[in-house]
C-alpha cells in the first residue's frame, strides 16, 4: 500500500516535471540552437538553461531558403555524428513529418539521426534532471529507504 502511494507520487512528479506544453492557439515555439556554437545546446539538455533558445517559429527572422513562405509544421532535433564527435542542432521544421531517430548516413562517415515532432518545445530531446525535481524526489526516496530499510 505504502509502496503504491510512493510510486504514484513519483510518477505524478515525473509527469508534471517533464510534461510538454501543447496549445492550439498562437504560433509554434521550438528550441533553436547548435551545439557547435553553444555547448548548452547539446545533450543532456537542461530545459531551464535552454529556455533562452526558445523561438517563435512563425516569426523567425531567418528561415531556411526553402521555407521563406511556409508555416512551421513542427520542431526538429538533429544528432550529427562525425567520427567520434556528436553535435546537436535544434530548429523549427517547415517540411517533413514526425519521426524518431531516423538514421541518415552521409558522406565521409557523417551520420545524422533526425527527430521531428509537432508540439511546443518538443525538440528538447534527452533532458538533464532539473535540480528542483531532484530536490523533491531525493528526500522522498531517502525517507522510503529509512522507513523500509532497502
Amino acid at each position: 500500500m505504502v509502496i503504491s502511494a510512493v510510486l504514484s507520487a513519483f510518477v505524478f512528479l515525473c509527469v508534471i516535471n517533464n510534461g510538454h506544453q501543447e496549445s492550439s492557439e498562437g504560433s509554434l515555439k521550438c528550441y533553436k540552437c547548435d551545439s557547435v556554437f553553444d555547448p548548452q545546446c547539446g545533450d543532456p539538455f537542461d530545459k531551464v538553461i535552454g529556455s533562452v533558445f526558445i523561438v517563435d517559429c512563425d516569426n523567425e527572422s531567418v528561415k531556411p531558403v526553402n521555407a521563406k513562405n511556409k508555416r512551421p509544421v513542427g520542431c526538429r532535433k538533429i544528432d550529427q555524428h562525425v567520427l567520434d564527435k556528436i553535435t546537436v542542432v535544434r530548429q523549427c521544421a517547415y517540411t517533413g513529418q514526425n519521426m524518431t531517430g531516423v538514421k541518415r548516413p552521409g558522406n565521409k562517415g557523417i551520420v545524422k539521426y533526425l527527430n521531428q515532432c509537432s508540439t511546443h518545445e518538443c525538440n528538447k530531446g534527452k533532458l538533464r534532471v532539473s535540480s528542483s525535481f531532484a530536490a523533491v524526489v531525493a528526500p522522498l526516496v531517502f525517507a522510503f529507504i529509512l522507513r523500509y530499510g532497502f
